[in-house]
């Protein structure tokens, strides 16, 4: 039995080749995936994924901030939050 997982970056190219990578692997499938985050809780609700890989730097509201509005209705859903940032800021407002 797959995983199925919901993407959300807002790079094009680097969501069609997550989406991609998630496809090679049979443990996981990618039910949806997102340039922004504005819709989240409602996509999770309609998708009800295992698992949410989120950018942290996305467009309009940021992935933290959609944490926080996921978190808050959906308390036990494993969040992996992506980030180019090497700042230790941003990492610890994921965490």
């Amino acid at each position: 039995m797959s995983l199925s997982v919901l993407l959300y970056e807002d790079d094009e190219l680097l969501r069609s080749s997550l989406q991609s990578m998630i496809s090679l692997n049979e443990n996981f499938r990618c039910v949806g995936a997102y340039g922004n985050v504005l819709q989240a809780v409602e996509q999770i609700e309609q998708h009800q994924p295992d698992l949410v890989f989120m950018d942290i730097d996305m467009p309009e509201m940021t992935g933290i901030e959609a944490l926080k509005n996921i978190r808050s209705s959906h308390p036990d859903l494993p969040i992996i939050m992506l980030t180019v940032f090497d700042d230790s800021t941003h990492v610890l407002d994921a965490i």
